[in-house]
């Protein structure tokens, strides 16, 4: 409309503007036209992106399921959740602001810069405090977490005081330097995803990974009192930086399964840091509109959203992603500027990296690796290849800081620093060679055709199911106006490294790339200088409005994740859509103080009783206990010994079946149903005590 009725009046067409308008629908119509398997396996038939457009036009049918089958709104029962929630993370700032304080590290920043290293150093420092307590066999000392937490917050607002009281003026100063950020449109925009990402994260887990290991290792080291070597679950024993949130919470509420709901709730605020910070980046590097055009772009994805609401890691990842190269950057400004924080900066970086290796090893791969030769590059520039390795070895050495106790721990319990991988290197106390086999064949990269290749970058531009539809026509138009070219190319060329990193080295799963986006987003956010006219503003803010109305419509319809935002958590704790019924059967029936065995099972977490289990790439726990030496089976006296303190023995043959499918994981061959005939026939189990979905699920009473 804009350039006809400018061509009526005489004036000249904005050609950048009908370009960007033409291209940026071409790009919507491919986008809204894709399909989402994921939900097509749950539907039956075809599923594409439009269709979740369709409950803008009956939203009264949404607001309903918010509040479960009951329909009672349920607050109340959020709020210790939110209180333990502020209480870490309170905690967690202070702590960080002592030890920026100490070291000089936060010198010339703005407010909210200082406000984010802060509490994403914090944030590392108190999931390191809470894994050596846990190494000392204090999961359950809830006295000393409390006295720690009191005695950090207060300290710090001692430090608060006495800086406030020396100098208020510039306080108030730095203060009202952030202001502008607090005026974007487009931040406010999508402000509503994050209350509905908040909502989200305090809902009882659903995913897979999270009820197997982010939640429940956790859960063990919480019950047992301390952290330690889980031979049973192969996860839990790599590095789980995020997870002691959830340990911590546990411990200061007393409670596994309320601390659990905490720790996922902190992990859906991180989208919110790393927004808060794409617009502090934005500001100091591009410009104010930029920061919060980056901010809300970020917002908007949905797989931000997905991963955020299901309580998976890498809303902390990428978080920690950003903020290592967020003072890297800062670094490279205080070097060229021969600033005496230069040093400072760079210890930053390295713990900020670390503290990403922290929390999902591959971070040492698509971060350390190519962030230390960054380092080397740049400081070889201005001052040589002496002090390029010197600022190489100070950069790692604060990496080891962040993360060197998780391989500690892992090479002093296992005798692998990096179990379970590196097998051939480290070797590692359970592992086999054809346990490692198994855990290659399922986390490597598979073959390397073009053919892969260029499926898996169409995915990654267009079809990846919960991409946002504003992501990559913004971000193309950052790297092709003039005035952002020394921006877009570094910051979309970091995510490409990503992505081959991803495509080389990893089993490529969509979510293992998103730590990257924050880069394409500041690139995305750098197309806020495009908008020099009015018409240019209008176009962008409706990219953005159908992205965020787009993400908050998978959000609050259920898409994404679980939506029953008010519904009662204690309904929820056994709500039959979330919990399988043969779990909830166990946790009522199971005799106080009995556990049960899980054959196939490895999604325990909602399991009241101890649960003797194992992942599929672990030692069968059922076959320790029933299969001898000679691969037959034990003496029944040996058997019934083994099963002492075991009330149930259940086996999910569905999942078995799943593991034995071409191409999936594979799964003993031992477990079959004679070896349970047998048990039976000699007097070890009983006849079923229950089935569920047509004998899927048996499960079977241990007899005395």
């Amino acid at each position: 409309m804009a350039p006809v009725a400018a061509a009526r009046r005489g004036g000249p067409i904005d050609r950048g503007l009908v370009a960007f308008t033409l291209a940026t629908i071409v790009y919507e119509v491919l986008f809204f036209v894709g399909r989402l398997p994921s939900v097509e396996q749950l539907t039956g038939g075809v599923v594409r992106r439009w269709q979740f457009l369709a409950p803008l036009l009956t939203p009264d049918q949404i607001v309903p399921h918010w509040l479960g089958a009951s329909g009672e709104v349920a607050i109340a029962d959020r709020l210790p959740l939110v209180w333990t929630a502020g209480v870490i993370l309170l905690a967690s700032w202070s702590l960080g602001m002592l030890l920026l304080h100490a070291t000089r590290s936060a010198e010339g920043l703005a407010r909210l810069e200082r406000f984010l290293f802060e509490l994403a150093v914090g944030l590392s420092a108190t999931s390191l405090y809470t894994l050596a307590l846990g190494l000392a066999g204090r999961t359950q000392d809830r006295a000393l977490m409390m006295t720690s937490a009191a005695t950090v917050l207060f300290s710090a607002l001692v430090l608060a005081a006495r800086a406030w009281k020396s100098g208020s003026r510039q306080a108030v100063a730095r203060l009202a330097d952030d202001l502008p950020v607090w005026r974007s449109g487009w931040i406010w925009m999508a402000a509503p995803l994050v209350v509905f990402m908040a909502l989200g994260g305090m809902l009882p887990p659903a995913e897979f990974d999270v009820r197997e290991y982010h939640l429940q290792a956790p859960k063990e080291f919480y019950r047992t009192g301390h952290i330690t070597f889980l031979p049973h679950n192969v996860y839990a024993n790599m590095a789980l930086g995020s997870e002691m949130h959830s340990l911590l919470a546990m411990t200061l509420l007393g409670d596994w399964w309320h601390g659990a709901l905490v720790g996922k709730l902190l992990e859906s605020l991180y989208p919110l840091f790393t927004a808060l910070a794409l617009a502090a980046a934005g500001r100091r590097w591009i410009s104010t509109r930029a920061g919060g055009l980056a901010a809300a772009v970020y917002l908007s994805i949905p797989w931000i959203g997905l991963v955020a609401t299901q309580g998976l890691v890498e809303p902390a990842v990428a978080f920690y992603v950003f903020m290592s190269w967020y003072a890297a950057l800062l670094w490279r400004d205080a070097t060229t500027a021969g600033e005496v924080c230069a040093t400072r900066r760079l210890c930053l970086t390295g713990f900020l990296a670390g503290s990403a290796v922290a929390v999902k090893y591959p971070a040492m791969l698509f971060l350390v690796v190519p962030l230390t030769l960054w380092v080397v590059n740049g400081a070889r520039r201005e001052q040589g290849y002496s002090r390029a390795f010197k600022a190489a070895a100070l950069l790692l050495i604060f990496v080891a800081a962040a993360c060197g106790a998780w391989f500690a721990k892992n090479w002093w319990l296992t005798g692998n620093p990096t179990y379970p991988l590196l097998y051939s290197v480290f070797g590692g106390t359970t592992r086999t060679v054809e346990m490692a086999a198994q855990w290659n064949a399922a986390h490597g990269p598979g073959g390397f055709g073009v053919a892969d290749l260029a499926r898996r970058i169409w995915d990654v531009l267009v079809a990846s199911e919960w991409l946002s539809p504003a992501l990559w026509p913004l971000a193309m138009l950052a790297l092709l106006i003039s005035k952002r070219r020394d921006l877009a190319p570094p910051l979309l060329g970091y995510f490409a490294i990503v992505i081959a990193t991803w495509w080389l080295f990893t089993h490529r799963i969509d979510r293992f790339w998103i730590p990257a986006l924050p880069a394409v987003c500041l690139a995305a956010g750098a197309a806020a200088s495009w908008a020099s006219s009015r018409w240019r503003r209008v176009a962008l803010t409706a990219v953005v409005a159908l992205a965020v109305v787009y993400c908050g419509l998978l959000l609050v319809a259920g898409v994404i994740a679980d939506n029953r935002f008010f519904a009662p958590l204690a309904q929820l704790r056994v709500d039959p859509q979330r919990v399988a019924p043969w779990r909830l059967w166990l946790n009522e029936h199971t005799p106080p103080g009995m556990a049960v065995l899980a054959v196939g099972d490895a999604q325990v977490f909602d399991l009241e009783p101890r649960a003797l289990y194992n992942t599929v790439f672990d030692e069968s726990r059922f076959e320790q206990i029933v299969r001898g030496a000679d691969g037959q089976l034990r003496p029944t006296a040996e058997i019934r010994a083994r099963l002492a303190g075991v009330a149930y023995v259940y086996v999910d043959w569905s999942e078995i079946a799943r593991y034995r499918s071409p191409g999936n994981y594979g799964f003993s061959d031992f477990v079959q149903p004679s070896v349970f005939d047998e048990l039976l026939r000699r007097g070890v189990l009983g006849r079923p005590a229950a089935s569920f979905a047509e004998g899927a699920v048996v499960i079977y009473p241990v007899l005395e």
